[in-house]
């Protein structure tokens, strides 16, 4: 079975690079808004969170790259 990409995010929080760092922060954020189940998020679904964050265009930049690679691993 593939991994989803909320998981495969959840993972990637030791990376010192900006994937690392949206890693840490899809983490921060779940657990701020009381969300325990990152299998859940699609890259998607957290393009619409860093939209409603207004997030800078690194995050988008990170996560495209993310999603990437997250197709590339399955």
């Amino acid at each position: 079975m593939a991994q989803s990409f909320g998981t495969w995010l959840k993972a990637q929080t030791h990376r010192d690079d900006p994937i690392g760092d949206l890693a840490s922060d899809f983490l921060r954020d779940l657990a701020a808004t009381r969300q325990s189940v990152p299998s859940r998020w699609s890259p998607k679904a957290l393009r619409h969170r860093l939209m409603d964050l207004d997030a800078c265009d690194g995050a988008f930049e990170a996560l495209a790259t993310a999603a990437k690679e997250w197709q590339a691993s399955r």
